[in-house]
């Protein structure tokens, strides 16, 4: 969902004027499209005059905004998601209530151009990407994990003072993990061994036995990840043909996926983990071990 009723704003200047320039586009990689006039026409809302964003039918996308150059409040479903300050910066609010659906990042994408929000999970979550203009799509020149105070400018992206940050990037050593897999190899082989040439039957029984999540060995984590994974399809169909069938089947692309997510857990345990520095806007770097915002003295 895109909401290509949205009319995009060049600046607060348009906001806040009866009737503003917009462009609409022939396709949307269009490279000449056309310029247009839009009028606002308000509603009569909660904070007096309030205006929709697109077309005036749909009106759960609002922006309303104080006299004497006050901020911009822009809102979707009647959640704050931002101000447009009046020197053509925005700031991001309540960012922690749009993990579940994109609606809102779409509302932003589409109404500033320079735009370009989206869900990376391995660099950082909802991270904010600097797009190219006539390509529409993201440059990765500038790139921001999103937080609650996050202000940059709306056509440049340029970071404004009040918000300036630094992100602690935390990532895998490559010498210690190579060490740590090296320290396992030999229960790894053995229970890939073990698990190549069991059955369902063999599965059953050893799942039974298996102790705590606390006290499990190397082999008994693999027998109870490929254990829920065969639960899972016994749903369908319980008979131990079918499920035998399965087995074989699956059983190497389980294998491996459990020895990653076995590997994971012996990483967080022994912590080979290293730090990087990054500068606000730097590209960030994939990774699924934590990023932290940490927001520059006095800023």
């Amino acid at each position: 969902m895109m909401f290509y009723d949205i009319y995009p704003r060049k600046s607060y200047a348009d906001f806040i004027k009866p009737m503003f320039e917009t462009l609409k586009r022939i396709g949307y990689y269009s490279k000449n499209p056309q310029s247009v006039i839009v009028a606002n026409k308000a509603f009569n809302g909660t904070h007096g005059k309030e205006f929709p964003l697109g077309l005036r039918r749909y009106s759960d996308r609002r922006y309303y905004y104080e006299g004497n150059g006050g901020a911009v409040t822009i809102k979707y479903q009647n959640t704050v998601m931002g101000y447009v300050h009046s020197d053509d910066t925005f700031e991001f609010t309540n960012t922690r209530n749009w993990a579940s659906y994109n609606c809102k990042q779409d509302v932003l994408n589409r109404l500033f151009d320079a735009f370009w929000l989206t869900r990376l999970s391995r660099e950082g979550g909802m991270v904010l990407i600097k797009r190219d203009f006539h390509t529409r799509m993201p440059d990765r020149s500038v790139q921001y994990i999103v937080f609650d105070g996050l202000r940059v400018n709306i056509k440049t992206l340029e970071l404004h003072p009040s918000s300036n940050h630094y992100v602690e990037a935390t990532y895998l050593d490559k010498k210690l993990t190579k060490a740590l897999r090296s320290k396992y190899e030999d229960e790894f082989k053995a229970a890939r061994a073990f698990i190549m040439a069991a059955n369902v039957e063999t599965l059953r029984q050893d799942s039974s036995n298996i102790k705590s999540v606390y006290e499990r060995d190397i082999y008994e984590n693999f027998v109870s990840y490929i254990w829920k994974e065969l639960t899972v399809r016994s749903f369908r169909n319980s008979a131990v043909s079918y499920l035998n069938n399965v087995l074989e089947e699956q059983k190497t692309i389980w294998f491996d996926r459990a020895k990653k997510k076995i590997l994971e857990g012996i990483y967080l345990e022994e912590k080979p983990f290293k730090t990087r520095y990054l500068q606000a806007g730097e590209r960030l770097p994939t990774g699924n071990w934590g990023f932290k915002i940490v927001k520059h003295t006095g800023a």
